[in-house]
């Protein structure tokens, strides 16, 4: 079960970045991709951009996002 967890956390930070490259969020009438996810998934906004800011830097670390 721990896996599957992890793999969905992975997939959702591949999705948040692909998200905020498209400006998704704008389309959607927010000011920035952690406003739109912390509506979107019901988390208080520091938490929403912790998330976003993780998926970047995963972004920048091959073997993590591999893993």
């Amino acid at each position: 079960m721990a896996r599957s967890i992890q793999v969905a956390e992975a997939e959702m930070m591949r999705l948040i970045v692909e998200f905020d490259d498209r400006r998704g969020w704008e389309e959607a009438g927010f000011g920035s991709c952690a406003e739109w996810l912390a509506w979107r998934i019901g988390v208080r906004p520091n938490a929403a951009r912790e998330r976003v800011r993780t998926a970047r830097a995963l972004t920048r670390l091959p073997q993590a996002s591999a893993a």
